[in-house]
């Protein structure tokens, strides 16, 4: 999906912990199953079905990583539903806030009709770290984070890397300085 699943939550801390400390809970309990059938297996030389076991303890383990795999995504999505991005087609385009966006399917251009804000990048694609000090860099589709539901680009890893170290007080400072840095201001 392209938006964190708090924002399913409203970011509701007694939504969230409900969320979280469940499926902590569901996929702590998971983890702990395969160790005693583990357990069972290798302490008991009578046990027929060994390799029946293995599979059934793979089989659980997967089952718990997906409830603990939910508590990350609670915070941390993919803006993209291909697990890559895509370069769009003129036969997808739609034109929104002036510019002509591109894209890979019909279907990614109607989600995107729906709700341009939640799947637009901040500052109009431009880089975010890049925003936040004061001047303008075409942003990498292949470098982003989502913060806040929202989308930033960044224009390379380094830029990255210094925009995870304080991204609330870079978004201040980039929302202060977008307009003025493109002239609107």
């Amino acid at each position: 999906g392209f938006m964190p699943h708090g924002m399913c939550y409203l970011w509701r801390l007694d939504i969230l912990l409900m969320h979280v400390s469940a499926d902590a809970l569901i996929g702590l309990s998971y983890l702990s199953i395969p160790f005693v059938i583990g357990l069972i297996a290798l302490r008991r030389p009578d046990f027929l079905f060994r390799p029946v076991a293995y599979l059934f303890i793979l089989f659980i383990v997967m089952c718990g990583i997906t409830h603990l795999f939910s508590i990350y995504t609670i915070w941390t999505p993919a803006y993209f539903t291909e697990g890559a991005a895509r370069r769009g087609s003129a036969e997808h385009r739609l034109k929104w806030r002036g510019a002509v966006w591109h894209f890979s399917s019909a279907q990614n251009r109607e989600v995107f009709e729906r709700m341009p804000r939640a799947y637009a990048p901040r500052y109009g694609g431009y880089c975010a770290y890049a925003m936040a000090r004061g001047f303008a860099a075409k942003g990498d589709p292949d470098l982003w984070r989502i913060h806040n539901g929202r989308l930033y680009l960044v224009h390379d890893r380094r830029a990255l890397n210094q925009w995870l170290s304080d991204i609330s007080g870079h978004v201040e400072r980039a929302d202060g300085n977008w307009l003025a840095v493109l002239g609107r201001k």
